[in-house]
């Protein structure tokens, strides 16, 4: 099978060499070399202008830029959390690949993309690639392997974004740097991931949100510098040294050197003729405070930039404030994960299906969705009171939306009512026994169940009617072969007993039975 790209070109076999081996590995020395100037210190707004115009214009040197930007995560706290908030937001988006049809082919292909990308690896490649946001763009290289004709990823290789540069026409066009290559060399097709978010309108080396936030840190860091001077001297006396109008030079130049040590030695000598004053410096009065409330108010113009919001960092003022706040993430977030969606499908999905079912074969598409919120506590308010009104409810979807599972036979629950279990079978041995309690003299009639007499009722007396008439069939008997003549035995009948053999309460409760299964009837 003849070897295609995402746009069904057959690549020829110096490509598919290239596709397996490193091409932009850094160098000790060169145009790829990892060392690189410092920028950030000694900022100043005209070397700030300068790099930025430099860095601004289509095939433009964005090394300062990028090593600036760099620096500027190093360097300050608020900027490096706002940024990792959002690149960790996206790290997180969970890939989702819909197949191309419902065909079993498409299906095939749609499960061993979803493998690829379900892994910790390539979560730490979304993490670096979504570093474009704010320098603007972010590069990784695909390391692909071969077994036997199937195409694999098992790497992907962060690169550092000042190994490339953009070409000088329409600046648009990434390219790599190479040494004596004063245009930088052609990315090869599907070698490369390259991920350029969408920002800002414009070119791709000046969307990046680097670019607004270097004026911030370089205020700050202005603010921070002065703060820090302020701290030296603040709560000690300001020192006035006065000296009279016939004072030499040499007494000035004693006056003013007693004023500078005074404070580091703790004490010093002047001629009687001088005098040196402290004045004491309250609060209040120094407006400390207006450094803090600077840097205070920088901060939030990081986090605004960044994040669209304040909130995640400071308290809010009001739930409403809040609830703006949140609807403003998760629209930042959506973009991100569509713009982290475009770059995937497109240099690692397309490849992966082109490369092992051919350029005809229609790609699954993968998605980064990302769920709306759920206000538990308004769900479970809401079921409890749909139940209580008498509907039903099923019990997987809500568990589901508490993250708890089903329990499993036999485990311990909490909460919840005792199903009841399923009435026992009666068995002629229990009507049986049911009868001979219903003919007991000591037992209580209340604790007899009305199913316990009727169940298996017709065997317990077809068992043991001989029994119950032998008594009273030996009376009978009895008199029989006393009596002489007809008029005799009724008379020996008439006085027959069976004795307390409780024959009566059993036909009694015979007929009671009969009266129960017979549905109350009063007619026989």
């Amino acid at each position: 099978m003849t070897l295609l790209d995402r746009f069904g070109n057959p690549l020829k076999a110096p490509q598919k060499q290239v596709l397996l081996e490193e091409q932009s590995a850094p160098t000790l020395t060169g145009v790829r070399s990892l060392w690189n100037e410092n920028v950030a210190s000694g900022l100043t707004p005209s070397r700030l202008a300068r790099i930025l115009k430099e860095s601004g214009d289509p095939g433009g040197d964005f090394r300062d830029y990028l090593t600036l930007a760099e620096e500027m995560e190093e360097r300050e706290p608020q900027y490096r959390m706002a940024l990792a908030q959002r690149k960790l937001a996206i790290r997180n988006l969970a890939p989702v690949v819909e197949a191309a049809s419902k065909s079993a082919k498409d299906k095939e292909i749609s499960a061993s993309v979803q493998r690829m990308l379900d892994t910790t690896a390539f979560r730490s490649t979304m993490m670096h690639l979504a570093d474009g946001i704010a320098k603007g763009f972010a590069v990784a290289e695909n390391l692909w392997r071969m077994d036997g004709s199937f195409w694999s990823l098992p790497r992907i290789v962060q690169r550092d974004q000042r190994h490339f540069q953009f070409d000088r026409i329409t600046g648009r066009e990434l390219r790599l740097r190479h040494d004596g290559v004063f245009e930088g060399v052609e990315l090869p097709q599907a070698k490369y991931v390259v991920h350029i978010p969408t920002l800002l309108s414009g070119l791709p080396i000046r969307q990046g949100l680097a670019r607004t936030a270097c004026w911030i840190f370089m205020l700050k860091s202005f603010s921070l510098k002065d703060w820090m001077s302020f701290l030296e001297i603040y709560g000690m006396p300001f020192r006035i040294g006065k000296y009279g109008p016939n004072a030499s030079k040499e007494d000035k130049r004693a006056l003013l050197k007693a004023v500078a040590n005074v404070a580091a030695d703790g004490g010093c000598i002047i001629p009687e003729s001088m005098l040196l004053e402290f004045i004491e410096t309250k609060a209040g009065n120094a407006g400390e405070n207006a450094f803090k409330g600077m840097a205070e108010y920088l901060d939030d113009q990081f986090a605004k930039l960044i994040l669209g919001q304040t909130m995640t960092s400071d308290d809010g003022s009001s739930e409403a404030q809040a609830n703006v706040h949140d609807d403003i993430r998760l629209l930042i977030l959506r973009a991100d994960g569509d713009d982290m969606a475009a770059t995937v499908q497109r240099d690692v999905v397309d490849p992966f299906v082109a490369f092992n079912h051919g350029a005809h074969v229609d790609a699954p598409q993968v998605t980064f969705p990302v769920p709306d919120p759920e206000d538990i506590k308004l769900l479970m308010d809401a079921t409890k009171t749909f139940v209580e009104m008498g509907g039903t409810v099923p019990a997987g979807p809500v568990r589901e939306k508490l993250g708890w599972r089903d329990p499993v036979d036999g485990e311990e629950v909490l909460g919840g009512t005792k199903k009841e279990e399923p009435p026992k079978e009666p068995t002629p041995k229990d009507a049986a026994e049911a009868m001979r309690r219903l003919f007991d003299k000591t037992a209580s009639p209340m604790s007899i169940a009305a199913d316990d007499i009727t169940e298996g009722f017709a065997e317990e007396m077809t068992a043991e009617w001989e029994e119950q008439l032998s008594p009273l069939m030996d009376a009978i008997r009895k008199a029989t072969a006393a009596a002489t003549d007809f008029p005799s035995l009724l008379k020996a009948l008439e006085n027959v007993t069976t004795g307390d053999v409780g024959l009566g309460g059993r036909l009694a409760a015979a007929t009671f039975v009969a009266r129960i299964m017979g549905g109350g009837r009063e007619d026989g």
